[in-house]
């Protein structure tokens, strides 16, 4: 962030929920005011996230 990041994509949602969201807090930084963050592989749980995430949803049953 300090070097000017304005966005952060996830490779699971699990990493944004568990890890980067959390880690945000700690440093005082607010979604999406300080940073924009969106990621891959929707659980469901991304919804009640604050504000909710942004995700790309993969419906693998629909993929083949």
């Amino acid at each position: 962030l300090d070097q000017g990041a304005t966005a952060c994509f996830c490779l699971g949602h699990k990493l944004a929920t568990r890890g980067l969201l959390p880690a945000l807090n700690r440093l005082g930084r607010t979604v999406p005011k300080d940073l924009s963050v969106a990621a891959y592989d929707n659980a469901g749980a991304t919804a009640e996230t604050q504000p909710p995430l942004t995700v790309i949803d993969t419906s693998l049953p629909l993929l083949g």
